[in-house]
């Protein structure tokens, strides 16, 4: 996945956020199994040098594709007084959408928590996509990421016949997270 600097409409208190959500969300999405994001130093050198309009899903879908990943990520951030709305839409290698947008709102001082929501409903629609409906359902049971990368290295491991193994990882998750269904 590729995760491309987002357009930012507000004041210059947000503008750091064009290219810190990119380093954000790879970060946060290579973190989770199954997952991989392309390096952010690298997306954001090509985003540079070739100029890319971060409005124009083909251009970017096709540098993704250049880049080696299968999706892109486009995003953008809206300030309103003290509100921000943080949206992001999936992007095929063609520039053509996958699945719908998804959009979260709060404060700035929410917005971790709000990037935190984003990934976890992105990860569900992954999953999902690769017919893993149970782990999408349970992923979105939990607000706790670290909860997530056990629950989800411990499927991979049942998946494996590893069930030892995995029974560790459903512990992890369930110590980082006790409500996690």
């Amino acid at each position: 996945i590729a995760v491309f600097p987002f357009s930012i409409q507000g004041g210059a208190d947000i503008q750091y956020l064009k290219e810190g959500m990119v380093d954000l969300i790879s970060s946060k999405l290579d973190a989770m199994p199954g997952l991989n994001a392309t390096d952010p130093n690298i997306i954001l050198g090509v985003a540079n040098t070739k100029g890319l309009d971060n409005r124009n899903p083909v251009v970017a879908a096709a540098a993704a594709e250049d880049l080696g990943a299968n999706r892109g990520i486009m995003g953008s951030i809206t300030q309103v007084g003290d509100l921000l709305e943080v949206k992001i839409s999936k992007y095929d290698n063609s520039g053509r959408p996958v699945g719908d947008a998804i959009i979260e709102d709060g404060t700035a001082s929410e917005l971790l928590s709000r990037v935190d929501n984003l990934i976890r409903r992105l990860v569900a629609d992954e999953l999902s996509e690769q017919g893993s409906e149970f782990d999408s359902e349970a992923v979105l049971t939990t607000n706790n990421l670290e909860s997530i990368v056990p629950y989800l290295q411990g499927i991979q491991l049942s998946r494996q016949g590893k069930h030892e193994e995995a029974l560790i990882q459903f512990r992890e998750s369930l110590e980082a997270d006790s409500t996690f269904v």
